[in-house]
């Protein structure tokens, strides 16, 4: 599998976020062909494929949630790269609809505005969601285009936090 990602439109902050995402989906997908499954790219649409992706969450939150809350794991939720940008706008419009997460960071002129496109803004936005409700698996669910990852997506001055509850 491999994926063609363009950037030579953006500066190094993008590229940041591309790898970062990139990262985060690989390590998801080396979890499903570890568990013998076909890895899984876009949202899932039927009763199978949900069950089997609350069983990849459940792994994720069972080996991550734990830590996060007990010995200062930090965690985060992201957009799959190759999530629809369709799905990633449904996702900033959910996710800064919910009272108590402000996405003025990714407004135009912000800290984390650029780069302008639906997966860099997604991911902000879902974190934001995620860390406000109790970072639970289903919190970074979003019809499967979220990922729990432990690298920081953090870039320059964009900052993703890892608080719970902010």
């Amino acid at each position: 599998m491999a994926f063609h990602v363009a950037t030579s439109s953006c500066g190094a902050s993008c590229r940041v976020v591309v790898f970062v995402v990139l990262l985060a989906f690989l390590q998801a997908t080396l979890l499903q062909v570890a568990e013998g499954r076909s890895p899984s790219l876009g949202a899932s649409n039927t009763p199978n494929e949900l069950a089997e992706d609350r069983k990849m969450a459940t792994t994720l939150h069972a080996s991550s949630y734990y830590d996060a809350s007990n010995d200062g794991q930090k965690v985060w939720c992201v957009g799959k790269p190759a999530a629809e940008d369709t799905y990633l706008r449904k996702n900033i419009d959910y996710a800064c609809g919910q009272e108590g997460v402000d996405c003025r960071l990714i407004q135009q002129g912000a800290s984390c505005f650029l780069p302008n496109t639906p997966i860099a803004h997604a991911s902000f936005a879902m974190n934001l969601y995620y860390q406000k409700h109790g970072r639970n698996w289903w919190n970074c669910h979003f019809n499967n285009t979220g990922l729990v990852v432990f690298t920081d997506p953090s870039f320059g001055n964009c900052k993703y936090s890892a608080d719970w509850g902010i």
